[in-house]
């Protein structure tokens, strides 16, 4: 009785003669044939369903535009000859026969770049008993079994159907479009190429602070431009050639190409104006206003002996015949004055000698007898020589003195006009070039303009007498100054990713014997964490201690326990590095097995950290300068209109809260944030342990070539788990 119940509740499923006779039913030439359309009228047409799974985005050349990915195509029609009852047939559902013993749709990869057009592998077909194949019917494709890529990101894969007629064939040819969208992981490019790039790029800006007495002027310029086009030439071997569109990344190295290409033709301007001399070229004048005076005093730039305050260069252009030598010293009139005069002193030695020459012929004309011709016509010649003489050097040397005078004159000259030259390539370099602001240097030139302006007839009234300004001693108290800053932005360039392992302490345990043996160990060292800050736009106040930057540390730093302290005090003139020194420890007892050697290493995790920083620097109060003269104190000015004091074209700006200004910088740290001890184990030569593992490894080589050769033919494909089954049959899925 129990035995009749059991074999009513279950149903005995039996393969091998069941299924050779289903295949025989199937396969029949009088029942199906594999050139025949299944269908039961042929005015109808097959509803085939169609997808595909995609698995893996493979590579993807974007210079010749092909797209290599892997996938199975999924095909589902109903075949009416296909059919079976399955308690005739042992109760199978489902069989499965090679895809040339029946009828499949004409269906080609239009589109493909492979070798082999057809670019499909043929797989077995699943036939079910009813002939029907269910299947969920959507507008995108199945990414049930797909592999993330770590260069590509898809966002859509969707699916579409289209007819096309062609002008050749009245015929309808239907096609399934599937459409792949995918967009590039931009990590890679960024920190190889863009940064690069970015960082060269900058550089441009230091050959503008290059002296151009150096002669490295040039040569860096060019040196940057030559590596941009080497960064363009490296892009343009990896995008397609094409002219419809332009990528982003092209744009960006065109502008920054373009930029250091003007960076060096102002480069050989700055050299051709600087070497230029009086003696193979002459300053136009409109070079002279417009360069080494308007220009100047844009760039507020100082030239000793020279005003190029506005006022001034306004007075010039006005009196143009006087501005053409006021900056010169006069020699011509003092030469002229110096002429003068010795015309004048050699009349009066021409009178000195003829009175002398008369005085002394005198004498023996009174001796002689009175009247005598002979004796006066003597005289006569012999004062006439005398003074020819005394004339004929006399013009020698008002000759030489005339020669030296023009020398002196023409080098004076040779020399303003070198001068000139070298401003002007210092004031259009200067306009090319951005960096720290120099306080003090802002906060002399509103004294200078002030104490010209109002303080010289005071001062007269005051001490009896003007001081140059020059002679005077500036002192500035920065004390009434309060400067407040924003908290610290950071923008991180290379965040901390994964810790870098670094062995400190490396030590090999031996143990030969037949039982387990423990060991101490013990070790201690030290490691050095780094951290640099600086700063490339700002200001300084070059000795003011007082003005220092309280920068903290960026929160992924400090969160690590990497012993910094939270902030520095940096100057903001100067780059500072400062230094931390950590003490790594252990003490600990391992354990070394029988007959194997064993190594323990001592490791500590350092990580890194890179970024730039933007503090906003807000300045209120005033400033005090004093002028002393000879240790006498002379006037004490006191500027309290910051927005004068400060101009925006320093980079100074104004908003509700006061003036400020803007401080960026750099900063990059490497610390240690944690230890960990290693143990590596292996057994020795000869030891039993040894010899067990080298047998394994034998016999897994020997079942990976058996392996290698059933799987002969068969691409490297990800094969889901409903398929390992088959493939380990052998057959092909």
């Amino acid at each position: 009785m129990y035995i009749f119940l059991l074999f009513n509740l279950f149903k005995i499923i039996l393969g091998g003669e069941h299924q050779r006779r289903l295949l025989k039913y199937l396969l029949d030439e009088n029942n199906h044939n594999p050139l025949e359309r299944p269908v039961y009228n042929d005015s109808h047409s097959l509803t085939v369903t169609m997808n595909m799974a995609l698995q893996q985005i493979i590579d993807f050349d974007e210079k010749n535009e092909i797209l290599a990915v892997s996938g199975w195509l999924v095909l589902e029609w109903h075949d009416y000859s296909l059919q079976w009852k399955p308690e005739e047939f042992g109760y199978i559902q489902t069989i499965r026969v090679p895809s040339t013993r029946v009828w499949t749709p004409d269906i080609l990869l239009y589109n493909s770049a492979d070798l082999n057009f057809e670019g499909i592998m043929k797989t077995n077909l699943i036939v079910q008993s009813n002939g029907i194949n269910l299947t969920n019917e959507s507008s995108e494709g199945q990414l049930d079994a797909y592999v993330q890529s770590g260069e590509w990101d898809l966002e859509a894969f969707d699916v579409v159907r289209k007819a096309v007629v062609y002008e050749c064939c009245p015929t309808v040819y239907p096609f399934v479009l599937f459409t792949i969208r995918i967009r590039r992981r931009t990590l890679y490019y960024v920190v190889n190429v863009v940064v690069p790039c970015v960082l060269i790029s900058f550089m441009t800006l230091l050959g503008f602070l290059l002296p151009p007495d150096s002669g490295e002027k040039l040569t860096l310029q060019i040196t940057i431009l030559l590596s941009i086009v080497m960064f363009s030439l490296l892009i343009a071997g990896i995008i397609p050639a094409s002219s419809t569109a332009l990528p982003t990344i092209v744009m960006y190295f065109t502008t920054v190409m373009c930029m250091c290409s003007m960076s060096v033709v102002a480069t050989v301007i700055v050299l051709a104006l600087h070497h230029r001399n009086a003696k193979n070229h002459t300053m136009p004048a409109w070079i002279h206003v417009y360069v080494n005076q308007y220009l100047a005093w844009l760039l507020r730039m100082k030239r000793p002996g020279h005003d190029l305050s506005w006022r001034a260069i306004r007075h010039r252009h006005c009196h143009q015949n006087h501005s053409m030598h006021n900056h010169k010293i006069p020699l011509t009139p003092l030469l002229e004055n110096s002429s003068k005069s010795l015309l004048a002193n050699i009349q009066n030695i021409d009178k000195q000698l003829y009175q002398k020459s008369s005085d002394q012929l005198l004498i023996p004309m009174m001796n002689h007898i009175e009247n005598s011709s002979d004796n006066h016509e003597s005289n006569d010649l012999l004062l006439a020589y005398d003074m020819n003489t005394f004339r004929s050097d006399i013009r020698i040397i008002m000759h030489e003195l005339k020669y030296l005078a023009d020398h002196i004159r023409k080098e004076e000259e040779d020399d303003d006009t070198s001068q000139d030259w070298k401003f002007s390539a210092m004031a259009a370099s200067s306009s090319t070039k951005m960096g720290l602001v120099n306080l003090r240097d802002l906060v002399e030139t509103a004294a200078h303009r002030w104490y010209k302006e109002n303080e010289k007839d005071s001062m007269k009234a005051r001490w009896g007498k003007t001081y140059n300004w020059k002679e005077l001693v500036k002192e500035i108290d920065w004390r009434s100054l309060k400067v407040r800053h924003d908290p610290i932005i950071y923008t991180d360039i290379d965040t901390p990713g994964t810790p870098k392992n670094h062995i400190l302490f490396r030590s090999t345990f031996l143990n030969d014997t037949d039982r387990e043996q423990e060991y101490n160990l013990k070790a201690e060292r030290r490691t050095v964490s780094t951290c640099s800050f600086s700063i490339f736009e700002g200001y300084t106040t070059e000795q003011c201690a007082s003005l220092e930057l309280e920068v903290p540390l960026p929160k992924c730093v400090l969160e690590a326990s990497t012993g910094f302290r939270r902030e520095y005090a940096l100057e903001q003139s100067k780059d500072k590095q400062v230094e931390e020194e950590l003490t790594w420890s252990v003490e600990s007892n391992i354990k070394i097995p029988c007959m194997s050697q064993t190594t323990a290493e001592l490791v500590v995790q350092e990580d890194e950290y890179h970024g730039t920083f933007e503090i906003k620097s807000y300045f209120m109060g005033e400033i005090r300068v004093k002028l002393f003269k000879d240790s006498q104190d002379i006037l004490t000015l006191e500027f309290g209109d910051l927005e004068d004091l400060f101009p925006r074209d320093k980079g100074f700006r104004k908003d509700a809260r006061g003036i400020y200004r803007i401080t960026r910088g750099e900063c990059k740290a490497r610390f240690g944030i944690s230890q960990k001890v290693e143990l590596h184990a292996k057994p020795l030569p000869g030891s039993d342990l040894y010899l067990r593992q080298a047998q394994q490894r034998t016999t897994f080589d020997q079942q990976s070539d058996s392996r290698k050769n059933s799987l002969k033919g068969v691409p490297p494909i990800a094969v889901p788990s409903t398929m390992r089954r088959d493939l380990a049959n052998g057959t092909n899925t």
